[in-house]
């Protein structure tokens, strides 16, 4: 892979082998962490996600493993509760501890925080700014001003409607505040109902798009282009899909849905032609450029039990 090509997917894999369908051990995931920033799958993680309510257990594993004292760049994973108030409660609480861990151990570099929307005043509509008012107020007190924190939401009946007035608050609270409010899209399941179709996943791009907040994908993306799961007998999305359409939108080079639900459905690599700036598709040139510029801005990151997975695929086409 060369280097312009490589830098598109560089620090893009926050790894999570202990989440399913890998399901590794923390002791396995964690092997496997080391064994990839020893060898050549450095350059494409981005983090280490950790679970809050198992942190220790990962900071022993890590602590046994990590000889060479390298800096572990995480993403935690925080737990959520059903209404704002006892959320935020609940927030404030594992964020204050957090920062404690943290001054505890150097060896730990926080880059992300993760968490669902409380669940009930979602589907009720009724998450209101003040949430993203006091997340944000949390961070800067707890100084995680260079934290991102993602919000995970529900594609539930009517879920535009819902997100539409969130994706406003954190567009404004990004405007405002020096800490960043992103969004995490699901992007797969070992659940066939549970992925997004295409026609959900280009509407929702659209929407972070124009509302400009950066976002994470996570779950079914361990290749880069959109791949037949047999065992689900459904079709994976693909992270190299989500960037081609993330980046033909922040271009404004087409919004229109059924040309952005192919670009989603390619499966070939053939499908595009590289030249030295452009990447071609469908008749859209994407520079280099743009598509650098949504992976520094916009599109960060996706989750993955699989490291190996997406280094292999890339590595076999560039």
């Amino acid at each position: 892979m060369n280097a312009l090509d490589q830098r598109l997917f560089k620090n893009m894999i926050d790894y999570a082998g202990t989440f399913p369908p890998a399901n590794l051990s923390i002791e396995d995931a964690i092997e496997e962490y080391f064994k990839e920033r020893s060898e050549n799958g450095s350059w494409i993680i981005k983090t280490l996600i950790l679970p809050w309510t198992k942190i220790s257990e990962f900071d022993k594993q890590i602590k046994k493993r990590n000889s060479e004292n390298l800096i572990i760049r995480i993403s935690v994973l925080l737990v959520s509760e059903d209404t704002q108030k006892e959320f935020l409660k609940k927030v404030e609480e594992q964020i204050r501890e957090l920062r404690k861990f943290l001054n505890s151990n150097d060896e730990y570099q926080l880059v992300s925080l993760e968490i669902k929307l409380p669940k009930l005043d979602y589907i009720h509509g009724k998450i209101n700014p003040n949430t993203i008012q006091v997340l944000s107020e949390l961070l800067e007190v707890h100084n995680m001003n260079n934290v991102i924190m993602y919000l995970e939401g529900y594609l539930i009946k009517g879920w535009e409607s819902i997100l539409d007035p969130i994706f406003n608050y954190l567009q404004q609270s990004n405007a405002v505040h020096e800490t960043i409010m992103g969004y995490k899209i699901r992007t797969g399941s070992i659940k066939p109902e549970e992925i997004p179709d295409i026609s959900t996943l280009v509407n929702l791009l659209k929407m972070l798009t124009t509302h400009d907040i950066p976002f994470k994908a996570t779950a079914g993306l361990h290749s880069p282009l959109r791949t037949n799961n047999r065992a689900l007998d459904v079709f994976n999305h693909g992270f190299f899909n989500i960037l081609m359409v993330s980046s033909i939108l922040k271009a404004n080079l087409t919004n229109d849905i059924k040309v952005l639900s192919e670009i989603l459905e390619i499966s070939q690599w053939e499908a595009f032609h590289f030249s030295e700036k452009y990447i071609e598709v469908r008749g859209f040139n994407i520079s280099k450029k743009d598509l650098l510029e949504v992976r520094e801005n916009q599109f960060l990151s996706f989750g993955s039990c699989s490291l190996r997975e997406p280094l292999d695929d890339l590595q076999r086409e560039f």
